[in-house]
């Protein structure tokens, strides 16, 4: 089992010299892969698109942005469906994208800080982390800036109390433990994208035990209750959340 794009060649390869071996690989994809290797891949997309949609409800400025690593297709899964979701209940939202950059795009803090003063500086009043391992630094902005940031994969309230509405979660471990069983029962090769309907993406506010979750969303049952419905609209197949990495 391989997880994420950063070994992605590495089990390509070793499926395609040990054919008799099942592998698998988890967040990540290969463009032609070996009847050996099977994939697991997320619609983060429809999760995003639901913190949209708090953001929406929630803003007092009218304003709201990201901040994102790099500006690639696939970080725009975190990107273009925050603002879809926000101005599907605000259409007249502003919205504002920054990006981290330079040498450490997932892991620079001071960086990722910067991005969001200058959107807090803008007027946005809530702004989705994307920037992995530097949302620390969206979250450090937030609380001395007064915006409220959401975060993403965990419940990254728990990293900074106060400051964090609600997050984009991606429940690897479903994806692990179906992928697994798939492949144990000879259901081998190809991929399966988990959304909302699978279960493999959520939010913490719609999660059992928001109370204790730190997360602001908790003050909030009124707008929890109407992004259940739109989540339920989603896996319905009544509201559609177009993938940005596919995209025309």
């Amino acid at each position: 089992v391989g997880v994420s794009f950063s070994v992605l060649d590495q089990i390509t390869a070793a499926a395609a010299d040990y054919p008799d071996q099942q592998f698998l690989l988890i967040d990540t994809s290969a463009e032609n892969p070996t009847e050996n290797l099977t994939a697991a891949v997320f619609k983060e997309y429809e999760a995003t698109y639901l913190t949209g949609v708090e953001a929406g409800l929630l803003t007092q400025s009218g304003d709201v942005g990201v901040v994102a690593s790099l500006d690639t297709p696939f970080l725009h899964r975190w990107v273009d469906p925050f603002f879809e979701g926000a101005k599907s209940v605000k259409p007249d939202v502003k919205t504002a994208v920054q990006y981290v950059g330079g040498d450490n795009p997932f892991g620079d803090q001071a960086r990722a800080k910067a991005q969001a003063q200058i959107l807090a500086d803008g007027g946005a009043d809530y702004v989705q982390a994307a920037a992995s391992g530097g949302n620390l630094g969206v979250f450090e902005a937030a609380s001395e800036n007064g915006f409220k940031a959401f975060g993403v994969d965990t419940n990254q309230c728990l990293d900074s109390p106060g400051n964090v509405v609600d997050n984009a979660i991606k429940r690897v471990d479903v994806a692990v433990v179906n992928s697994v069983g798939d492949i144990l029962d000879g259901k081998t090769g190809g991929f399966t994208a988990y959304g909302l309907a699978e279960g493999g993406v959520g939010l913490t506010g719609l999660e059992d035990g928001v109370a204790d979750s730190e997360c602001l969303i908790a003050d909030h049952p009124d707008v929890i209750e109407k992004v259940a419905a739109v989540r339920d609209q989603i896996v319905s197949g009544e509201i559609v959340v177009q993938d940005p990495l596919t995209a025309g």
